[in-house]
């Protein structure tokens, strides 16, 4: 591993223009994360209702 670490300011350097506030487009940014956060919900949700029935098994009996 290398302990030379004047290298990682390099890669850091994004040009100026990538933070202008014109060259965000917020509403495609926010469309996309509500699309990743109700697919994120769905499955932890999922996720939870199997852990319930398998704790459960008899509670459609």
């Amino acid at each position: 591993m290398p302990t030379d670490t004047t290298w990682i300011g390099d890669d850091l350097n994004l040009p100026k223009d990538y933070y202008q506030k014109d060259k965000l487009d917020l509403d495609l940014w926010f469309q996309i994360t509500q699309i990743d956060y109700e697919k994120l919900l769905s499955i932890h949700l999922t996720i939870y209702l199997n852990h319930l029935l398998k704790q459960n098994s008899n509670f459609w009996i």
